[in-house]
Formats: C-alpha cells, sequence, structure tokens
C-alpha cells in the first residue's frame, strides 16, 4: 500500500512517464504492465483464498445517488463522485479512495495525450474491473477531429460500446453526430464544449447529448441557474469541483497552439499560461 501511494505522489509530479509518445504499445507490455499493477492492487483487496476482488467501500456505502433530506426538508441527490484515472495506477487508486466513477482516455484522441492512458486492447478489462466494483467508466473522446479521422471515431466508439464503456465524453459535435450513427452509446458533453448557458445546454441537448460537463469558469450560482432554467429536459449537469483552472475559456485558448505549435484541443497543452511573465514596457 504504501508503495502503490508513493507511486501515486511522485506520478503527479510526472516522475512516472510510461506512456510511449507516439501511442504505440505492445500487447506484451500492455500485459506487462497490467500485471503488475494487479499484482500490487491484490495485495490489497485480495486475500489467497479469493478469486475476486473485494470492493475497498464499506458495504454500508452505496455507490449510486443516495437521496439525502436536507435541514429544511426538501431532498438532495448525492452527486456522483468522477476521478481521473490517467492509467492502472490511477484507476486502483479511484477505487481504494471511493469514487463512484472514473474518466480516461485511450492512446488518441484525448485531452490528455502525455498521460499513460490505455490501449483499446485495454477497455474490456478496465470495464470488467469498474463494474466488478459497482462503478461506471467514462472513455473521453474530449479533443477536436479533423475530416480524414472521423471514421477512426466511428470505430472507436463501437470498441467502446462493445467493452462496455458506460458513456463517451466528447468536444467536437461532428463527433457526436457520427457517433450517434454508429452507436447507441450516451454521450456527455465535454467541458471542452465551453457551455456556459442554458442556451448551450438546450443545444447539446438537441444533439441527443445525456450529459453536459459545464465550463469551469462558472460559479455556483451560474451552474444553479442553467440547471433551473433547463430542468425540463432531463439533462444532466456535471462541473469540476477540484483540478488546475486555465486562464482562458475551456475549448477556447490557442495560447499553446501559438507559442509552441502544441494545440491544446488535440490534447498537447503546453500550458504556456502558467508560465512566469514580466511586464515590459513599450515605451
Amino acid at each position: 500500500r504504501t508503495d502503490l501511494k508513493s507511486k501515486i505522489r511522485n506520478s503527479n509530479r510526472g516522475i512516472i512517464a510510461k506512456a510511449d509518445r507516439n501511442g504505440v504499445s505492445s500487447p506484451k507490455a500492455t500485459q506487462s504492465r497490467k500485471t503488475k499493477h494487479l499484482r500490487k492492487f491484490s495485495t490489497i483487496y485480495k486475500s489467497p483464498d479469493q478469486d475476486h476482488y473485494d470492493d475497498p467501500k464499506s458495504e454500508h456505502e452505496s455507490k449510486s445517488s443516495i437521496p439525502t433530506a436536507s435541514s429544511d426538508g426538501s431532498d438532495l441527490v448525492k452527486p456522483e463522485v468522477l476521478a481521473p484515472a490517467g492509467g492502472w495506477t490511477h484507476l486502483f487508486s479511484a477505487v481504494e479512495n471511493g469514487a463512484d466513477a472514473v474518466y480516461f482516455g485511450v492512446t488518441d484522441f484525448n485531452a490528455r495525450v502525455r498521460a499513460d492512458n490505455f490501449t483499446s486492447e485495454e477497455l474490456p478489462d478496465v470495464m470488467k474491473f469498474l463494474h466488478e466494483h459497482g462503478m461506471k467508466g467514462y472513455m473521453t473522446l474530449n479533443v477536436l477531429v479533423f475530416d480524414e479521422e472521423l471514421k477512426m471515431i466511428a470505430e472507436r466508439a463501437q470498441a467502446a460500446e462493445k467493452a462496455g464503456v458506460d458513456a463517451l465524453i466528447v468536444q467536437d459535435i461532428g463527433a457526436v453526430r457520427i457517433i450517434r450513427e454508429v452507436s447507441s452509446i450516451p454521450i456527455h458533453g465535454s467541458t471542452q464544449m465551453t457551455i456556459t448557458s442554458a442556451e448551450g445546454l438546450l443545444c447539446a441537448a438537441d444533439m441527443g447529448i445525456e450529459r453536459v460537463v459545464v465550463a469551469r469558469e462558472l460559479s455556483i450560482e451560474d451552474i444553479a441557474e442553467i440547471s433551473e432554467k433547463t430542468r425540463h429536459r432531463n439533462v444532466e449537469v456535471e462541473a469540476f469541483v477540484h483540478g488546475a483552472m486555465c486562464v482562458s475559456y475551456s475549448g477556447q485558448c490557442f495560447s499553446s497552439e501559438f507559442t509552441s505549435g502544441r494545440s491544446a484541443n488535440r490534447g498537447q497543452c503546453a500550458q504556456a499560461c502558467r508560465l512566469p511573465y514580466g511586464y515590459v514596457s513599450a515605451f
């Protein structure tokens, strides 16, 4: 357990970087890294006489939405706690710490191409593991897509549905329409869609999107207003509660592309906005 937590801390500092920058992973390498992480995980949750993994959550805890009475007598709904999983280590950490669901990417078409990520071949194992623990898994296709890549997007969506992925998180509205034509898998609108108003959410609903991740720049009051104005459409509203904030609006920033040729809308953000800058007088 100590070793696992140490690796998680180090990975957050960028020390662990197992992903091939070209997104290429051999079956042997994939099986090797999976086996290594499973072995570590099994020492935490699996006893020698077990043939399955124990749920790290208490039997008295529920992973689904729980109606909870508030002090004024109205009913509140416990929100789904969704955590990122950039690889097997992070996936196990999310399970250990009580997440209800995780989101993750494969080797392409996701906004975190520098993360470990999973291969398409690993998807069935990932989803089997999550479902055994009563959790959901959402796969990201949260980048802008070029015309020549639309066929690949369709293939990724079909593979995800076959593997049991619970939903796709998508940015590109063209990709949304393609996915709707070839698959019935639920679609969540990514925060990269820059949905900042009730009108934006209703537009997403018209495209068949079942959940919208609103822009991270919104306040609690903004989110409440959007939720109230769109309640009749029964579209779920998701919001980030922890993580880094961009200087520009989600999905609309070109600073990384301009300064380094690495597009933030293709998962390659160089985070140029977070570098130290100084004021230089023009006079």
